[in-house]
Order: C-alpha cells, then structure tokens, then sequence
C-alpha cells in the first residue's frame, strides 16, 4: 500500500492505496510508502522523484531469474476530497533497476514497461508523483494507485 499524508496544517490528508492486478505468479511488496514531508498549506504543487526522493515509494517486484515481465500503471488520478468539494490530481512516476539503488533507476515514463528480472529474481520499482492542489479544498482524499503486472 503507498499512503500519502500531507500534514494537519494544510488541512488536507491524502491517501493513496495500490492496487495490485497479477495474473502471474510475481511477487509485489511495498517496502516503503509514498510519504508527503512539510507543510503544503497555500501551495498549489508538488512533486515527488521517483529517481532523487527519498520520499518516493518503494516496491519489490519477485519472479522468476532472467524472467521478462510487462508492468503498466495509471499514470493519472483525479481524486475528490470525501465530501465532494475539492479534487486533487496526481501524475504518478515509476522509475526501476534490477538493484536498490534507486538514482541509478530507469525512468518509466510511458505508464508500460517491460521488466528484465536479474539472476536473483527481483526487480525493485520507486512511484513518484505531481501533486496538483490548485483545486482542493481542505478535507480527506483517497485514491488508489493501479498497477498490473504480467509475464510475458
């Protein structure tokens, strides 16, 4: 799961679940959230590295060794806070690499990636996100970050 909670004092609380669609026997696991530092209160943006943040979600990808998978995501969300009066947009980013190091990850820019799992069998993933608050209104946001992954 990737939550996002941006502090008390902007009056706003984001909460971003995964939802994992696998038709295949590969292994996800969050090992870090998605997590929104600072205070956003009158800020209309923000963004979240998937390649430089150390606050950008982490999630471990295990399959099979020197296995090939296909990886899509929804790049674009649009959530309303729960009482219906403010909407926040978030475009979301994934970077991989066969190894932790995230700031040698591969950008996924294109929402579809194919996936080449090393000798160990894993293949760690980093979500990102801009954040756009132009149109939120102080409240309670959820959403759910979409990602299927297939052997191919």
């Amino acid at each position: 799961m990737l939550k996002a909670q941006v502090p008390a004092a902007s009056s706003i609380s984001i909460n971003v679940s995964a939802n994992i669609v696998s038709n295949s026997p590969v292994e996800l696991t969050t090992l870090n959230n998605l997590i929104l530092r600072g205070n956003y209160a009158g800020m209309k943006d923000f963004y979240v590295s998937p390649i430089s943040s150390p606050d950008a979600g982490l999630m471990r990808a295990k399959g099979k060794p020197f296995s090939q998978a296909r990886i899509t995501y929804l790049m674009e969300e649009v959530i309303s806070d729960t009482i219906g009066t403010g909407k926040i947009i978030l475009k979301y980013e994934m970077s991989g690499n066969t190894q932790r190091v995230q700031r040698a990850s591969r950008l996924i820019d294109t929402g579809e990636a194919i996936l080449n799992f090393g000798d160990d069998g894993l293949y760690y993933l980093w979500i990102g996100c801009h954040i756009d608050l132009s149109q939120a209104s102080a409240g309670k946001y959820n959403g759910q970050f979409t990602l299927e992954i297939i052997y191919i």
